[in-house]
């Protein structure tokens, strides 16, 4: 990708993660079975901008680490061509050739 395709894909990440467009949220169902499931914790996820080197090497803001008490939450985006999830997106910097879930797990789920 180039670095404008990049930056595209990151932009379209953040928009699925912060305002929930261009794709859906899912939760596993360990984290439905934490007394932490529900709009805080969603609104963590949203506002979260800890992106390092470490955790966000290709600059995509694809995945995150949330840490509320003893639950270690971890979250992360996968593209695909459209709603069905069939296929990896070919184009995951085009928003009308992608289609974002954004999966929110513990961290022994993943």
């Amino acid at each position: 990708m180039t670095p404008e395709q990049t930056a595209k894909v990151a932009e379209l990440n953040d928009l699925v993660r912060k305002e929930m467009k261009g794709g859906k949220w899912v939760r596993t169902q360990g984290v439905m079975a934490t007394q932490y499931d529900g709009p805080g914790l969603y609104a963590m996820v949203a506002r979260f901008e800890d992106f390092t080197e470490a955790n966000n090497p290709h600059g995509e803001r694809d995945a995150g680490v949330i840490k509320i008490a003893d639950h270690v939450f971890f979250w992360k985006i996968d593209v695909f061509r459209d709603a069905e999830c069939m296929y990896g997106a070919e184009e995951p910097w085009n928003p009308d050739a992608s289609y974002r879930i954004l999966t929110l797990m513990l961290m022994e789920e993943y």
